[in-house]
């Protein structure tokens, strides 16, 4: 029973068992039982207490396809943490996940209705967390600030439980403070899934790790009086404000709130 409860969650299951050696079958299965599992202490829970871990600190926390290998499942998604608080830490994903348009049609748009944010607190959120990991994300009120290059407007802050970086995301938390800056530290690279999907990657730029970078949205507004640009950072680590929002090449690097217990 020890064996039982260091490998799944608390709860009630029902099971049927069989014995067997190394080769043979030796019973059938038997009668359904129900069995009821207590959380151990060094058991499946602990995976969700962050209490120890520090800003800087890499984490794994739900799934998502990244070797673009169908065939062996998901994988677990590494986040970095950027802040901690008291109660909830901030994360970013260590590389970019896939590779989707801002909106998918061109027109004036702001972060409240595009189809990425949408796609992040709908689909991805549903698809890539499992009910313990959902009750961890909190949903925060977000702002959407005002382009503080080109003024633009940023439109309405948003609730969200999952979000990407703002232009001013990327100049705190140990980024460059400049924006418009070449930072290395904001050098992203993509999982084997996002190249599948159009990221290009470049030796020329690597990360830190040596990695080939590229480019990822922002959720802020772009440069443009028409609405239709959104800011993104390219493959130098350049805070940039022109990317067309309907554009597939660039990268999605979710950011969110989650519970330190």
């Amino acid at each position: 029973m020890n064996t039982i409860n260091n490998c799944f969650p608390a709860g009630t299951y029902k099971i049927r068992v069989r014995s067997y050696d190394e080769s043979h079958i030796l019973s059938e299965f038997s009668a359904e039982k129900t069995v009821k599992i207590k959380a151990a202490a060094n058991g499946y829970k602990k995976k969700y207490d962050f209490s120890k871990v520090k800003a800087g600190d890499i984490i794994k926390f739900g799934s998502f396809e990244q070797d673009n290998d169908f065939t062996n499942g998901k994988e677990p998604i590494e986040w970095v943490v950027l802040a901690k608080g008291k109660k909830t830490m901030l994360v970013i994903s260590k590389n970019t996940l896939t590779n989707l348009p801002y909106n998918t049609e061109r027109k004036e748009i702001t972060w409240e209705n595009c189809t990425l944010r949408k796609w992040l607190n709908e689909s991805f959120y549903t698809n890539a967390f499992n009910k313990q990991e959902k009750k961890k994300i909190k949903a925060t009120t977000i702002e959407n600030q005002d382009n503080p290059k080109y003024g633009i407007e940023g439109g309405k802050d948003t609730k969200d439980k999952i979000f990407l970086p703002s232009y001013d995301e990327m100049t705190q938390y140990g980024f460059d403070t400049g924006a418009g800056s070449y930072d290395q530290k904001r050098r992203v690279t993509p999982t084997a899934y996002a190249i599948a999907k159009g990221a290009a990657p470049s030796d020329v730029y690597p990360t830190l790790e040596g990695a080939p970078a590229y480019a990822y949205w922002l959720r802020t507004i772009g440069g443009t009086s028409e609405g239709d640009y959104a800011a993104y950072v390219n493959r130098e680590g350049e805070d940039y404000a022109f990317g067309n929002v309907v554009d597939i090449r660039y990268g999605v690097r979710p950011m969110m709130y989650i519970s330190i217990k």
